[in-house]
């Protein structure tokens, strides 16, 4: 295939899509004049990644790639294709009419015929999609990861022809792009799931499969190459040998003119993997470890299948190669492989003899286990007397645990409901009173100079510990902005007095200070006064700004709360707030202090995108073991618990470790009591485009210290929010999808393991990723979303063994 690609200018880059810095004459373009020559080889497609389709009803064939020009600042993808046809195609080959002998009964020809229409419809010839993402993102060339970091393969069909057509990988090879290749995935099914997972798909026109970084040691680019099956619909799957459905073709007993696939697809890609630094030896010898059990994997597919051998030769073989010297390539592969049987001391007999062999292997299996189990149960007989008294004394000890565990779950409830009545009978005035013995020094720094000093009158407003004072710590850096953060905080504060608004300021940018003085007294102003350079791991470099924010909260909160304050809300200079932003918090604060199984209170909900909530419950509020943020309140008993021990970096992904949360839940809304606007920053701009500025504000107001919110409490939460999720309908992600679940109420989409829960996520809409094994808005693994208007709770199966950790 040859390709002439104008060039602009004599700047202008030419390369193939996928390959820009890739070394190798055949994938380069010759540069005559003022044009980029590409020869591209049709017979041997995979050495530049091109994709071939193939018809398997006419057999024609289509090559496509893709071309990048790059002039300036400006990027263009050309897109080229060839098409090749059989010459002498006989029609009758592929479908024939046969004449019926006779009529069906009662069958009758109209007198009149009215033709008034031609019906005519072709489907689409499908495109394929290739591509690798790392951590949410897909990446467009080059990796730059250490050994061992999970990766995900995403192969996927255009929008024109997804609706038509469904996929299914029928064989694929990695290979170093030079003489080291090994077999990844083998009749459908992964060889090493360690290195690389089954293909697993929730619609079948979208396969995934989680890889983990590797490299040959002789080349930093590593290339996927394989054969795609595209099937009417869907294509069928097979099981493997863990039980995992891996979409690829079935084994021998599916013939390959399954009258069900249509395409078949050769596709390949390229990615560059450089070790960043220097890697973990420990790590890397684990890699090099897993390369060579996937090479030992191959050897034995290549012993133990005649006909596999036989079909990866039908498979790679070019398309200029008669069949006279395919079966001399046949004949001399599988004696080499006779060969290797021989000298290995095991004779080769094929028919007979491979099934009494499997007869004896399968009776020996049995036998064993027979002996190994009759030999169990007579130990556990003769235990089972010793076991039995202690068993009893265990179960005794159980009862009462669980006595005195009801017995707390009552005074909890008590306090709590005493709270609420406390709080609907307090009188209407918000003056505050100083509390004395809680009034603290002003602080100093190291020269004696009184420093970032906070205006304090006390903890309660009228020394009513119901009414706390709670102050909202903004955090800023260098964000002029700030300034429509704080604008929204005071628009919407029923009370300064129960409600002071604290700038924390870090990086020392006087603009944004300038801003924040403007406002006067309306907020109180507090400065890091540790503005150098935080030491950096040198692998943690472009990490640094999370080190100065982890650095910052450690001063902030703990400044704030010196002061005696029981709680604080923490927002960041880039959030707007909604109009019941602080009702909501007065509403739950009652629960954070009278439930410990709850540690924090967010106005956020992760899902909160149009069409993902319930617009019409702005009242609905959730247990959630997922920490939020963005939004927040906690205790001065909880910072009492974290600050001593808090992290150089990553806070937000620290908190929510096993270790920091321990088993304790947070409070958060159906709709978001916040919402971020900020799109620069540390992150540059993460998620925002994709997800968070989609995020939907609540524009009603809710009194919720009126509202009797005792069903948050644990133990009633868990009685009726499980029994509720429980007892709805099972229904697949397809039903709901094409409109075939009868009830317009709650449904229920179950998971088993990770795989299918991110499907079904991705499918809904909603996030998929885990943060210390817990899925984001979780409570008891269930995700609660909307689809097209109706309830859907994404949820494990009953017997539901808890969060892993692995799975993040």
């Amino acid at each position: 295939m040859k390709v002439l690609v104008a060039m602009t200018e004599p700047t202008t880059r030419v390369y193939l899509e996928g390959l820009n810095g890739y070394k190798n004459e055949k994938c380069e373009p010759k540069i005559e004049d003022n044009l980029a020559v590409f020869e591209l080889s049709l017979i041997n497609f995979y050495d530049c990644g091109i994709i071939r389709v193939v018809n398997k009803l006419t057999d024609k064939k289509t090559f496509y790639h893709k071309i990048v020009t790059e002039s300036g600042n400006q990027k263009q993808i050309i897109s080229v294709k060839c098409i090749t046809q059989p010459i002498n195609t006989n029609a009758t080959l592929y479908h024939s009419i046969t004449r019926r002998d006779v009529l069906p009964v009662g069958f009758a020809e109209p007198e009149d015929l009215d033709i008034s229409t031609d019906v005519i419809g072709k489907a689409p010839e499908p495109v394929l999609g290739v591509g690798v993402r790392q951590g949410g993102d897909l990446v467009s060339e080059n990796l730059n990861v250490s050994p061992g970091t999970p990766l995900q393969m995403e192969i996927f069909l255009d929008s024109a022809s997804a609706p038509v057509y469904g996929l299914g990988v029928n064989f694929m090879q990695v290979s170093d792009t030079r003489s080291q290749e090994e077999t990844i995935i083998f009749n459908g099914c992964s060889v090493d799931p360690y290195l690389f997972e089954n293909f697993v798909t929730q619609n079948g026109d979208f396969l995934m499969a989680k890889f983990r970084a590797f490299k040959f040691p002789d080349s930093s680019y590593v290339q996927f190459r394989g054969t795609v099956n595209v099937c009417l619909d869907r294509c069928k799957g097979i099981e493997c040998s863990n039980g995992q459905i891996g979409f690829g073709r079935r084994k021998r007993e599916v013939s390959n003119s399954d009258s069900n696939k249509l395409y078949e697809i050769d596709m390949s890609t390229f990615i560059r993997v450089d070790y960043e630094g220097s890697p973990d030896t420990k790590v890397l010898s684990e890699t090099e470890e897993n390369l060579k059990q996937l090479k030992l994997a191959n050897q034995k597919l290549n012993r133990n299948s005649r006909e596999n051998v036989f079909e990866s030769i039908h498979d790679s073989k070019p398309e200029n190669l008669n069949t006279d010297t395919a079966k001399v390539e046949e004949t001399s592969i599988f004696t080499k492989v006779v060969e290797n049987f021989e000298t290995s001391g095991v004779s080769v007999v094929v028919g007979i003899m491979r099934a009494n062999k499997r007869f004896l292997f399968t009776l020996a299996i049995i036998g064993t286990w027979t002996i190994l189990t009759y030999l169990i149960v007579i130990r556990n007989h003769t235990d089972y007397q010793n076991n039995k008294s202690k068993l009893r004394e265990k179960i005794e000890s159980l009862v009462k645990d669980i006595d005195k565990e009801a017995h707390n779950r009552e005074d909890i409830i008590k306090q709590y409901n005493k709270l609420i009545q406390s709080i609907k009978t307090r009188p209407a005035s918000s003056s505050v009173s100083a509390d004395k013995q809680e009034n603290l020094a002003p602080l100093e720094d190291d020269n004696n100079k009184p420093k970032n000093k906070i205006e304090f009158n006390g903890k309660y407003v009228n020394n009513d510990i119901n009414s706390p004072v709670i102050p909202v710590i903004v955090f800023a850096c260098n964000r002029v902005s700030v300034s429509r953060n704080l604008d929204a905080l005071i628009k919407h504060r029923p009370s300064r007095e129960q409600f002071p608004i604290v700038v924390s300021q870090d990086c020392g940018d006087e603009a944004t200070r300038e801003v924040i003085m403007s406002y006067n007294d309306e907020v109180q102003l507090i400065q890091q006064p540790d503005l150098s350079e935080p030491v950096v791991p040198p692998k943690d470099k472009k990490f640094r700004g999370y080190y100065k924010i982890s650095r910052h909260y450690n001063w902030a909160l703990d400044t704030v709360f010196k002061y005696g304050y029981d709680f604080v809300i923490i927002v960041e200079d880039d959030l707007d707030i909604a109009p019941d932003f602080y009702e909501y918090f007065l509403g739950t604060f009652p629960l954070l202090r009278a439930d410990k199984t709850l540690w924090c209170i967010s106005a956020w909900n992760d899902n909160g995108k149009e069409g993902l909530i319930d617009d019409s419950a702005p009242d609905l509020l959730y247990r959630s073991d997922f920490f939020p943020g963005l939004g927040w309140m906690m205790s001065k008993e909880l910072w009492n618990e974290l600050g001593p021990k808090w992290p150089k970096s990553f806070w937000d992904d620290w908190i929510r470790n096993p270790e920091q949360r321990k088993d304790r839940a947070c409070i958060r809304p159906e709709l978001p009591r916040t919402r971020t606007f900020g799109k620069v920053g540390v992150s540059n701009g993460l998620f925002f485009e994709k997800h968070l500025k989609y995020i939907k504000l609540s524009d009603t107001s809710v009194n919720f210290s009126k509202r009797d919110l005792s069903y948050l409490l644990k133990d009633n939460y868990d009685r009726n929010y499980l029994n509720e999720v429980f007892k709805t309908p099972v229904v697949t992600f397809e039903e709901l999808r094409r409109g075939l679940v009868n009830s317009k109420g709650p449904v229920r989409i179950q998971y088993n393991n990770r795989n299918q829960f991110k499907s079904a996520a991705k499918a809904l809409g909603i996030m998929d990723d885990f943060k210390s094994g817990v899925p984001r808005t979780a409570y008891n693994g269930i995700v609660s979303s909307f689809y097209n208007g109706q309830r859907v709770y994404l949820a494990p199966s009953t017997n539901w063994k808890g969060y892993d950790p692995s799975w993040s």
